[in-house]
C-alpha cells in the first residue's frame, strides 16, 4: 500500500502507532485535544448502530471477512511488531 500511495517513488514514510498521534500533533503546533469530528457524539452519524459499534460486536465470521479485506494492513503491522485485532484470524506463516 505504501508503494502504491507514493506511486512507487522512493519517498520516506513514517510509521507509528496511533497512540503517538497526540505527540505528533504537538510537534506540528496543533492541539491534540481539539476534536473537529466526533463519531461518538450523539447525532453525528446517521445510524446509532454506527455510533455505538465496537470490535466486540463482530462475530467470528465477520472478523474473518474484515481481516481478509484488511489482510495486508494486518501483515504489515505484524511485521513491524504491532499486534492487531486480526492476529487470531490471519495465518502469518502462509506468507
Amino acid at each position: 500500500e505504501i508503494s502504491f500511495a507514493t506511486i512507487y517513488k522512493d519517498i520516506p514514510v513514517a510509521v507509528f502507532p496511533f497512540t503517538e498521534v497526540p505527540n505528533l500533533m504537538r510537534e506540528l503546533g496543533s492541539d491534540p485535544n481539539l476534536k473537529k469530528k466526533d463519531g461518538h457524539k450523539k447525532g453525528y452519524r446517521k445510524d446509532e448502530v454506527l455510533t455505538n459499534m465496537q470490535v466486540s460486536d463482530y462475530d467470528e465470521d465477520m472478523m474473518k471477512k474484515l481481516c481478509d479485506v484488511y489482510k495486508m494492513d494486518a501483515v504489515f503491522m505484524h511485521q513491524i511488531g504491532m499486534s492487531n485485532s486480526c492476529d487470531p484470524y490471519v495465518d502469518y506463516t502462509e506468507l
